[in-house]
């Protein structure tokens, strides 16, 4: 079972696309279910931005969509994001790759 508030240290690629179709690329670098943090300087975001994300959990694997989210807090290059609206396949494959995340931290 996961956590809904327990976060995972992640390293992997992010594509996203905001509210004026500005895009931009940056790392997830935590990730829970509801959200994540993510680290980017190919943009600026602001607090209450809406935005879509495609995540890459791992190379050759089909990239997790977030349909919409949005910008909770921004620092600098880094932004915390919750997530609003994922598709219940796309919501499958998340809750995969965090729960392959927690059994590799147990092992």
């Amino acid at each position: 079972m996961i956590a809904r508030t327990e976060r995972y240290q992640v390293d992997c690629p992010v594509r996203f696309t905001d509210e004026g179709n500005v895009t931009g690329e940056g790392r997830v670098i935590n990730l829970y279910i509801n959200g994540c943090a993510l680290r980017s300087n190919t943009t600026t975001m602001e607090e209450g931005t809406l935005l879509t994300l495609q995540m890459q959990p791992a190379p050759h694997t089909p990239a997790i969509q977030i349909e919409m989210a949005r910008v909770r807090w921004a620092r600098n290059d880094e932004f915390g994001i919750e997530f609003l609206f994922v598709y219940e396949r796309e919501r499958k494959a998340l809750l995969r790759w965090l729960r392959t995340i927690a059994v590799q931290l147990i092992h």
